[in-house]
């Protein structure tokens, strides 16, 4: 017994398939089916269903990313502050945020030395406004967009 039903599926119609085009020969006078005729018949059958049955019974599954939601302490000095998912810039009233992803390979940036940002798995650096100052590393930080979440108030980027 089969207990699956896409296989049951599969299974019917190309039987069905095969099966109409043999009585579709024998009503047409043709009582003679020649081997080449049926094994182009034998393989239409089963491709057909086999097409039918990955197109409708594949799952695609569209995921999206999910975003991290990394909230911005009040509290922050002038400077530069290492947060768990996010580099947070502040100048006097100004912030700039920054994905601590390196731009070479994706390294996380997690510390300063010499007034600028240092991946600590290549050596790239950048200056404070994400810019390469030294290699490998060929383009800028990441900037993200800061936000406020409405319902808490706070200033949050999603990274």
């Amino acid at each position: 017994m089969i207990r699956n039903s896409k296989l049951k599926t599969y299974l019917n119609l190309s039987y069905s398939y095969l099966f109409s085009f043999i009585y579709i020969e024998i009503m047409n006078n043709n009582k003679k089916i020649s081997r080449r005729n049926l094994f182009k018949q034998l393989a239409l059958s089963f491709s057909i269903p086999t097409v039918f049955l990955w197109y409708f019974g594949t799952k695609r599954k569209v995921t999206t990313a999910k975003k991290t939601k990394v909230i911005i302490p009040n509290n922050l000095t002038n400077g530069i502050t290492f947060l768990d998912n996010a580099i947070v810039k502040k100048d006097g009233e100004n912030l700039t945020v920054f994905s601590p992803k390196c731009t070479h390979l994706g390294c996380k940036i997690n510390s300063t030395a010499d007034n600028k940002l240092v991946c600590p798995c290549h050596g790239s650096k950048f200056n404070f406004d994400g810019v390469p100052q030294n290699g490998p590393a060929t383009t800028p930080l990441t900037k993200l967009k800061i936000e406020t979440d409405k319902s808490t108030d706070e200033m949050v980027v999603y990274v």
